[in-house]
């Protein structure tokens, strides 16, 4: 999708909150100490986390969702399909809780180092609305479904990291609003604000159940690129 059309998107669901045939509601906003933080909604289903336990969150695990914000949430909240996070943000800087950030579901898949389940139980997972990897073509950039996103440059970051060369960059508001969400989650958690300053994964399973602090998908999957740390480096100094 065109870049340009990205906002008229986010703008519509948070009106309608609709996204196709489907329909959401919204449970309550939750405010920090200034404004708003996110909306808790309720989707036409509650099948795609467990709800049958509680869990002890020792980590959060950054992904990035190669769509917007009408595929995204629809895909995150799919009928018994077991797989999604907790937080996913637009960005527009809207912040979505898709369930209680106490239980799980599965989000880091099966090659994940450290075991998907043992290591998805203890992660809450937030997935920023962004396409990733870009193709450049006749000075135009093109997402990983071969659709035109952007002619602008300054929409993307050159970037040589795991066999890309272009990422599609993360809006200001999405930026701001990911450290609000970071420092409500690791202080309610008692999580340490701590970034994993590699673009490598974990040597060890045990390294990574161990951690306590943030990292992206790419840590625990080396198939994965969610996403270089150069992308978010200046809210890393926040």
């Amino acid at each position: 999708m065109i870049k340009s059309k990205i906002k008229e998107k986010e703008k519509m669901f948070k009106k309608t909150l609709k996204s196709g045939k489907r329909r959401f509601q919204v449970i309550k906003d939750v405010n920090n100490e200034k404004d708003q933080l996110f909306t808790k909604l309720k989707a036409d289903n509650d099948s795609y986390y467990y709800k049958y336990g509680k869990t002890k969150k020792t980590k959060i695990c950054i992904h990035f969702t190669v769509g917007y914000i009408d595929s995204d949430i629809n895909v995150l909240t799919k009928k018994d399909n077991k797989v999604s996070v907790q937080y996913l943000i637009d960005s527009s800087g809207n912040i979505y809780n898709l369930f209680n950030d106490e239980y799980w579901s599965y989000h880091l898949g099966p090659k994940c180092i450290g075991g998907n389940k043992k290591m998805s139980m203890s992660t809450i997972g937030i997935e920023l609305c962004n396409y990733g990897p870009l193709t450049k073509k006749n000075n135009k950039f093109y997402d990983v479904y071969g659709n035109l996103f952007t002619k602008d440059e300054n929409d993307v970051l050159a970037c040589e990291y795991r066999g890309q060369k272009y990422f599609c960059k993360l809006d200001n508001e999405q930026k701001d609003a990911l450290v609000k969400l970071l420092k409500y989650l690791t202080k309610k958690h008692n999580i340490k604000y701590e970034f994993l300053m590699s673009n490598e994964t974990f040597k060890t399973a045990q390294d990574a159940i161990s951690f306590n602090g943030i990292y992206t998908h790419a840590n625990v999957r080396p198939d994965k690129f969610d996403l270089p740390t150069q992308l978010y480096a200046d809210i890393i100094e926040d």
